[in-house]
């Protein structure tokens, strides 16, 4: 992005809060013209970049078209790897995860005694309040 949409764009933002916090007609209307500008600066490096890929593609009618499908999200996006077998995928997750155990390991070493702390903690907080309310609803 070149900085003159990182100012628009923070100037947008600024705007924004300024009218969330007023709610001013005036502040919306300043808020809703920074973000058609800045909309308009987006969009033009997008439609020159389609632009250039469509016209460097122009002299060959397969090019043209696989890069329109392209320029459009045509092409069908496969999300995940495709597995047939169950039994290589029940190999497959084991293996995944061997190298984050150690240190998930390391990790909980510090963080579960931390967790325990809090616990406890909590357990006492707990007891002092069922107390406290035992006392009030005894008196």
């Amino acid at each position: 992005m070149s900085p003159e949409i990182i100012n628009g764009k923070v100037r947008r933002r600024y705007l924004d809060c300024i009218w969330r916090k007023s709610l001013a007609q005036l502040n919306r209307s300043r808020y809703t013209k920074q973000c058609h500008f800045c909309n308009r600066l987006m969009n033009k490096p997008k439609s020159d970049f389609c632009r250039n890929r469509i016209s460097d593609n122009s002299d060959n009618p397969r090019q043209l078209w696989n890069c329109i499908n392209r320029t459009l999200h045509r092409m069908a996006s496969v999300s995940l790897p495709a597995n047939n077998s169950t039994n290589s995928l029940c190999n497959s997750f084991p293996r995944h995860f061997k190298d984050k155990i150690p240190k998930f390991m390391l990790l909980s070493q510090i963080v579960i005694p931390v967790i325990i702390l809090i616990f406890q903690l909590y357990i006492t907080l707990a007891q002092c309040l069922k107390q406290h309310h035992l006392l009030k609803f005894l008196n």
